[in-house]
């Protein structure tokens, strides 16, 4: 297929063999390769998310995946390298029980509850300022408990908004 994708490294038009599509939360997202002589070669496999990609053509042309090619395990570590980019900076935050699942499935494997805290959940992002922006969309129902650099930025964000929202 011929795809015209905007992303943050790669724009413009690939031809490309799909492999793989599967979703993390509510995003769907494409697991694709250059072919080469028919077959997808896996040394230039890239993610792309379904929703940034602005036009597809199906082409005449067919491949496959290289023998022995095994698309769930492809998809696991994709997943795991996503997930690993995301866990630099963490918080606690306590979560009202209406919002307990909700938060925990936006969160995906970067909320997970406490031991012996109920509704008490350890969320990551890869750095404070973006767990301080996942989180503050949440305000009516958490609140983050530690750590304070988190507090911090969920705070300065708050008032940044405010100063721009300010009615003239």
């Amino acid at each position: 297929m011929r795809v015209a994708y905007e992303g943050a490294a790669r724009s413009g038009p690939s031809v490309l063999l799909p492999l793989v599509v599967g979703s993390r939360g509510a995003r769907w997202y494409l697991l694709a390769a250059p072919a080469r002589n028919g077959t997808a070669d896996l040394d230039g496999i890239r993610t792309y998310r379904v929703d940034r990609i602005i036009a597809l053509d199906v082409l005449e042309e067919h491949g496959a995946p290289p023998d022995g090619f095994d698309g769930p395990a492809l998809w696991r570590r994709m997943v795991e390298e996503v997930e690993g980019l995301r866990g630099e900076a963490r918080a606690l935050v306590r979560v009202e029980p209406w919002a307990l699942r909700a938060l925990r499935d936006r969160f995906g494997r970067q909320g997970r509850p406490v031991d012996g805290r109920p509704h008490v959940v350890e969320v990551r992002a890869q750095s404070v300022p973006a767990l301080a922006e996942q989180l503050a969309g949440w305000a009516d129902a958490i609140e983050v408990l530690e750590p304070t650099e988190v507090r911090r930025a969920l705070r300065e964000l708050g008032e940044r908004i405010v100063r721009r929202h300010r009615d003239p």
